[in-house]
């Protein structure tokens, strides 16, 4: 009891000195690499809604296309539309609507504003009249755009189509960008000859620079999650990418090299940012991803999660164990060890919290995988809900900050009416040699397999897969392994009606006394 009573004390003082040290999530950007590349050289970079797919534009042998990058795929198709132009690019914020808007000439070389239906490829141009009218942008809510006219803001209505004056600016401004609220706009305004950074608010109508360099700085996009701001800057004598934290004013550059970089795009869910680079002597896609800092924080483990549309649907509630404000960190692998995606979520005190996989990823590039969660306090309870769909068939498995080199599985079931199968999380940077063994009610061992499992990898088959030989309807598991481990059995009864997930117990032999 003295020893858990010190426990408590001492997280009390841990958490109150993050509360009042101000405690949020540190985060660092990755070395850039390349994205994706071929001869096309890409410009004017737009990230479709639900990450699957990049617009971009190129131009080549005095010619000017769209293209729709599908990024699962890697492969680009290009839209032969029969125009020309400038060609700046958004897709339409709703991402079961695939429809872009684009700035191109008219049969009269004038630059208008029209849009394109991936779907029904139906082409509309929405704009008449003189005027170079360009770098159209949807509002968050998709109700209107607004493009670029003799240096001002001018609204189109999505319904009607009617057009206004939106932003009557003193100086040229030009390539805006939403914040995602929809209460802010970030562009480039020119003064005096020099091109800088600024923010407009839609509330008190104020224009504030957020950068006075004399080089040029320019192309902005704001992040979706709404914390920083990425732009291009010639500060260091070449263009470079350069990010602007919107709470601190910090400004980091991301890219140093010789070559251009240029035409920054978020990912949907803010952790990535690709670019147009022409370092290596071409033009490629290159990217930079933004990594948060987990050191400082407890870490718990969800060894599975599954939101397979119209199939399984997945939820996870916490409720912290003390009443202080809670920091949530969410990061999602898929079974190969890939980083899908990662969220941030805060909570005031005395408050819970329970969403679908869904709801906490709006985009995820995967529907299988483990959740690695870092909370701000080191005692929460959680809970995994997974249903079948056709049967409304649920089971739940707890979340852990326990794992274990030795984790059994004490009941595994296989016979006319019920079928196991076995996951095995190695929430661990290195390869994992696992032992399995299968082992009777008396202690006999049925079978046994070996395997290697990579870096924050998962395993998962059905117990008859693994173990070819006859098994016993009911059995028992152990598992061995070099590093720690997590692992849980679900059993499904005929049809799915019922399911029942069983989380291994760890089992340390040092504890044991003879």
């Amino acid at each position: 009891m003295e020893t858990q009573r010190c426990k408590y004390v001492q997280n009390y003082f841990s958490l109150l000195f993050l509360l009042v040290s101000g405690f949020t999530f540190g985060q660092s950007w990755t070395d850039p690499e390349v994205f994706y590349t071929d001869d096309n050289g890409y410009y004017h970079l737009e990230w479709s809604p639900d990450g699957q797919s990049l617009a971009a534009a190129s131009f080549q042998n005095n010619e000017t296309r769209l293209w729709i990058i599908d990024l699962r795929e890697q492969h680009a198709n290009a839209l032969d539309l029969g125009l020309s132009g400038d060609m700046y690019i958004s897709w339409y914020p709703n991402p079961n609507v695939r429809r872009v808007a684009f700035d191109a000439y008219d049969s009269s070389d004038r630059s208008q504003i029209w849009t394109y239906d991936l779907d029904t490829e139906h082409l509309e141009q929405l704009t008449t009249g003189g005027g170079a009218k360009f770098m159209p942008r949807w509002s968050p809510d998709g109700s209107f755009l607004l493009y670029h006219l003799d240096g001002d803001l001018y609204r189109l209505d999505s319904d009607t189509g009617v057009v206004s004056l939106f932003l009557d600016s003193t100086t040229p401004i030009f390539h805006h960008a939403w914040s995602p609220e929809g209460q802010e706009l970030v562009f480039s305004i020119e003064q005096g000859g020099n091109v800088d950074i600024a923010i407009y608010s839609l509330v008190d109508q104020t224009i504030v620079p957020i950068t006075t360099h004399e080089a040029r700085d320019d192309r902005a996009c704001w992040s979706p999650m709404g914390d920083m701001i990425a732009f291009v800057s010639s500060r260091s004598g070449n263009e470079d990418i350069w990010v602007y934290n919107i709470e601190t004013a910090a400004m980091t550059q991301l890219t140093t090299h010789e070559g251009r970089d240029s035409f920054p795009a978020w990912s949907p869910d803010g952790t990535r940012l690709i670019f147009m680079s022409e370092r290596d002597s071409g033009s490629a896609l290159w990217e930079t991803n933004l990594n948060p800092d987990i050191q400082d924080l407890h870490r718990f483990i969800l060894p599975h999660f599954t939101i397979r549309e119209n199939l399984w649907s997945t939820r996870l509630s916490i409720m912290p164990a003390a009443d202080f404000p809670l920091e949530l960190l969410f990061i999602a692998f898929d079974n190969n060890g890939r980083r899908l995606s990662w969220q941030k979520k805060a909570l005031p005190a005395e408050s819970g919290f329970s969403q679908t996989m869904d709801e906490i990823f709006p985009i995820l590039d995967g529907d299988v995988g483990w959740l690695e969660i870092r909370s701000s306090m080191p005692d929460i309870a959680g809970l995994m809900t997974f249903t079948f769909q056709s049967t409304r068939a649920t089971s739940s498995l707890p979340i852990h900050s326990e794992m274990g080199g030795t984790l059994l599985l004490p009941f595994i079931q296989n016979d006319p009416y019920w079928a196991s199968g076995l996951a095995i999380c190695n929430p661990n940077d290195q390869i994992a040699e696992i032992e399995i063994e299968l082992l009777d009610l008396s202690g006999h061992e049925v079978g046994s397999v070996t395997l290697g499992l990579g870096p924050n990898s998962k395993y998962v088959d059905m117990v008859t897969n693994l173990f070819s030989n006859a098994l016993p309807e009911v059995s028992q598991m152990r598992i061995n392994s070099n590093l720690p481990l997590q692992a849980f059995a679900l059993s499904f009864s005929e049809g799915n009606t019922q399911i029942v997930a069983v989380p291994a117990t760890l089992f340390d032999l040092s504890t044991i006394e003879y």
